[in-house]
């Protein structure tokens, strides 16, 4: 009788953080930690937090160094708040390749993108945090508090994913204005490429373009040309969808999903009564009358394929 082969379990990819802080991007980065593992089939990475006594950027750094052997990625998580020699931890981080989750000012300026696009260059922590408490998006958080901060964001962790590529957009010329020195800028993140990472929430690039601008994903453009607000509150819009491809482009509500949403997690998906189609190396002018969302600060959202383009309005 031939013997039945066994199942080989593959191994998962391993991933190991290390953090500056105590209490926050310890707790926060822990509490996703145990999401993961409470759910391991859905996941594909093994995710480890390495606690260690280093405070500063370059000790992060070099103690990451020591533990990438044994893992298969390693990634360090510290933020500008307090330090000057960051130059040196970057340098650093590059030639031992080690990834960073950096944060300008502070932490708390990935926490504050879960509830709003800020580009507000904070001098300190301290006044994120006044900020945070002002708006009312996190009463009685405190830096040192041993307190689990994930529950609060956990449902808000796509738009902050999607608010830290906003801001990455918005400090591109400043970037080029510092030689491409990130640990130059205030604010700034890449917090969300470890989240997203880890969470697995980064199968779509992110995309944001402005009223007027085109942007081009897979084989179309799309470009919002105006938005008009009636007096029964619907809001009145004008695009053009170009096909680059060879072929014809057929729109409907299985190719190009589309909603009007804001920073307050809601979304209003709406539909294309009939579908369009768009004749190759043509473009074609859309009209779109949606009911509007009263609060918060609103885009408009197209999903196509594996992009997600937002128009900021």
């Amino acid at each position: 009788m031939a013997r039945r082969r066994r199942k080989t379990k593959k191994l998962k990819r391993s991933i190991y953080i290390v953090a500056e802080g105590t209490n926050t991007e310890r707790i926060y980065f822990e509490a996703i930690i145990e999401q993961i593992e409470e759910n391991a089939e859905k996941y594909s990475f093994q995710v480890k937090f390495v606690d260690t006594d280093k405070t500063d950027a370059i000790g992060l750094i070099n103690r990451a160094n020591e533990l990438k052997s044994e893992c298969d990625e390693i990634w360090a998580v510290f933020d500008k708040n307090g330090y000057t020699l960051h130059q040196q931890a970057f340098e650093k981080a590059d030639k031992y390749n080690i990834k960073m989750a950096f944060s300008s000012i502070a932490f708390e300026n990935w926490i504050l993108l879960h509830f709003e696009r800020n580009k507000t260059p904070f001098n300190k922590a301290r006044q994120v945090i006044d900020y945070l408490h002002q708006k009312k998006y996190f009463t009685g958080y405190d830096k040192k508090a041993n307190t689990n901060i994930y529950p609060k964001l956990k449902q808000r962790t796509e738009l902050a994913i999607e608010n830290a590529v906003w801001l990455r957009r918005e400090m591109t010329l400043v970037l080029e204005q510092e030689n491409g020195k990130i640990y130059q800028l205030n604010p700034y993140t890449t917090v969300d490429y470890l989240v997203a990472k880890i969470l697995e929430m980064d199968d779509k690039e992110v995309i944001w373009g402005n009223v007027g601008e085109t942007i081009t994903f897979g084989s179309i453009s799309v470009t919002v040309t105006c938005m008009t607000l009636t007096n029964n509150d619907i809001l009145d819009i004008k695009l053009w969808i170009e096909n680059h491809h060879n072929t014809g482009y057929l729109i409907n509500n299985y190719g190009l999903k589309c909603y009007l949403a804001n920073d307050l997690v809601c979304s209003l998906p709406f539909s294309f009564r009939k579908a369009i189609l768009i004749e190759p190396s043509t473009k074609k002018d859309i009209a779109l009358n949606l009911s509007y969302l009263k609060e918060g600060y609103f885009r408009l959202d197209f999903i196509h394929e594996r992009k997600k383009m937002i128009i900021q309005i």
